[in-house]
């Protein structure tokens, strides 16, 4: 009768307390899914049973919860493939970690980590190879391009710290030649040897330019360029003073001579070639007035005999206007009637 009466007072214990475990496991799936954690919400929401009055409550929440996980593993799994595509492996696979732990349900997740993982592996093992095999032909670039793949493969795998360090050496000694070449080569002042100086600048460059060897040395190339290019510019202003003195000195010579005509054609010269100065331009346009003051009384005088019909004295004014501007349509046209009527 006893053990009756146990296992009868039992069971209505189990009856009364169903309702209160059920409620605990819907309030507790409400504030996992007010939370964000919408996996842990539908674990909770499957354990209220059916018939319960909030059953139909926590069939929505469910579904709500799935729409939801599908949500965010759909934008995780994007951003996973643009790092993926992007080469950054690792944190692709992070992200395909984040989807786990998102939703461990998720279908197919633990083999494409799987596979995620086996093609890290491969890839840096090629990269690591192929690093091996620029060192032993002495490319460092390729090294430092294959270090750099490796880096935005997987920065913290062992092979790409090991690999990491052996570059870092291998960079310094590089560099550390270089920057002595460069000094070399900057001491004979060869123009071959300065071209060869600003090639291995622009090496060291390549490798590192933040390194503080390659910030120096640069930086006396510039210094010795830049020297060069002023010495070079001080020679041309000697060459051009030089220029401008020979043309001036004979440009005055055909002007004291009354040869107005050869002194322009020497001023003209030096301004064509940007050696004349103010001083020669205003000699320049003063030879020029005066020529062609004179150019005008021949053409005048000319035409005075012309006149006068005494077409010998005519023509020789014209043929003098005419030598000083050949251009001159004047007297070229009275040129022309002059043969005409002694014809």
């Amino acid at each position: 009768m006893n053990r009756i009466f146990v296992v009868l007072l039992t069971a209505m214990l189990v009856i009364s307390c169903a309702p209160r475990v059920s409620d605990q496991h819907y309030s507790d799936g409400v504030s996992f899914f007010e939370q964000g954690e919408y996996y842990k919400a539908m674990v909770e929401f499957r354990k209220y049973p059916p018939k319960h009055k909030l059953y139909n409550d926590a069939q929505d929440y469910i579904r709500q919860s799935a729409e939801k996980l599908e949500e965010i593993v759909q934008e995780i799994m994007k951003e996973a493939e643009s790092k993926w595509q992007e080469d950054f492996y690792s944190m692709a696979i992070s992200k395909y970690y984040q989807v786990k732990a998102v939703n461990p349900e998720e279908p197919d997740i633990d083999g494409i980590i799987a596979g995620a993982e086996e093609e890290l592996e491969k890839t840096i093992q090629e990269l690591q190879a192929n690093f091996e095999k620029a060192r032993d032909e002495n490319d460092i670039i390729s090294c430092k391009q294959n270090i750099e793949k490796m880096i935005k493969v997987s920065p913290e795998h062992a092979s790409t710290v090991a690999t990491q360090e052996t570059y870092q050496s291998l960079k310094d000694v590089v560099l550390q030649k270089s920057y002595l070449q460069v000094e070399d080569y900057l001491k004979t002042g060869r123009k071959s040897d300065v071209e060869k100086a600003g090639q291995q600048v622009e090496f060291m460059q390549n490798i590192d330019e933040t390194d503080q060897r390659t910030i120096i040395i640069s930086r006396k190339l510039e210094e010795y360029l830049e020297k060069e290019r002023l010495k070079a510019e001080r020679t041309r202003e000697s060459q051009k003073e030089a220029k401008l003195q020979q043309y001036m000195s004979q440009g005055s010579a055909f002007y004291e001579q009354g040869s107005l005509k050869e002194a322009i054609e020497v001023w003209e010269k030096a301004r064509r070639e940007g050696v004349a100065d103010n001083t020669l331009l205003q000699w320049l346009s003063k030879a020029k007035k005066e020529l062609n003051e004179l150019v005008f009384n021949y053409l005048k005088q000319g035409e005075f005999y012309f006149e006068s019909e005494d077409y010998s004295k005519a023509k020789e004014l014209f043929e003098q206007a005419l030598g000083l501007d050949p251009k001159n349509a004047t007297a070229k046209e009275y040129l022309d009637k002059i043969n005409i009527i002694q014809q």
